[in-house]
Parts: C-alpha cells; sequence; structure tokens
C-alpha cells in the first residue's frame, strides 16, 4: 500500500501532511460498486465541469 503522507513535507506543527486518500478510495469504491468514481481536490475543478460551465455559460 502507498504512503498515507502526502509529499508536501509537514504542518505548521511539525507534524508529517496526510493526504492523497481521495485517490486511493475512488479506485476501490467504482470496483466495489460498478459506478465511475472520480476523486476531487478541494479548491481545484476538474477540467470537464470547467468546460460544461463555460459553454453554457
Amino acid at each position: 500500500m502507498e504512503s498515507r503522507h502526502s509529499e508536501r513535507g509537514l504542518d505548521t506543527f511539525g507534524r508529517r501532511r496526510l493526504g492523497g486518500i481521495a485517490h486511493q478510495l475512488a479506485p476501490e469504491i467504482e470496483a466495489r460498486t460498478g459506478v465511475e468514481t472520480r476523486a476531487a481536490i478541494r479548491g481545484i475543478q476538474p477540467l470537464h465541469d470547467r468546460t460544461i460551465r463555460e459553454t453554457r455559460a
């Protein structure tokens, strides 16, 4: 299993940052449910969603 720690280093308290769990869980959820699953990162809008929004504006 991959590390559950982010490559971004330490937080303000000197602890290793946790991160990336969404990208580890998405394939497992998709395999178990058979439903397409995508991981999202807060603050970043997927290109597909931006394209739809811009074409409908």
